[in-house]
């Protein structure tokens, strides 16, 4: 009887490890690229929509109560401030808005209003 001799396959091990471990990198880089584009177009899109300006008023300056008008039934759902603004959400329950008020953070004047029928 012969004996055989078994081959070597380090070398291939090695091969099939790094070749894995750069398809992962690849997978990886990718998903990275592709994330930032998304948020990249998503803060672009908000960015181009310019906010009304609005008077600016003196520091310190109280405005005073504001009130504001909400159809009979209504309550505020949410109110939120961004930019320098206040967003007063109102309706009839949380998922049912019937309109949004946008107010000046500093001069507390009404900038505009929506209602959705």
């Amino acid at each position: 009887m012969t004996e055989e001799d078994i081959p070597n396959t380090t070398f291939l091990k090695w091969v099939v490890a790094i070749l894995g471990i750069l398809i992962i990198a690849v997978a990886s880089a990718i998903g990275v690229i592709l994330y930032k584009r998304a948020t990249k177009a998503t803060s672009e899109m908000m960015s181009e929509t310019p906010a009304p300006q609005a008077p600016i008023s003196q520091a310190g300056e109280p405005f005073g109560v504001m009130a504001l008008t909400l159809p009979e039934g209504a309550k505020v759902i949410r109110t939120e401030v961004a930019s320098g603004r206040i967003v007063v959400s109102y309706g009839t329950g949380p998922l049912d808005i019937s309109g949004i008020y946008i107010l000046d953070v500093a001069s507390g004047a009404v900038l505009g209003q929506y209602t959705f029928n």
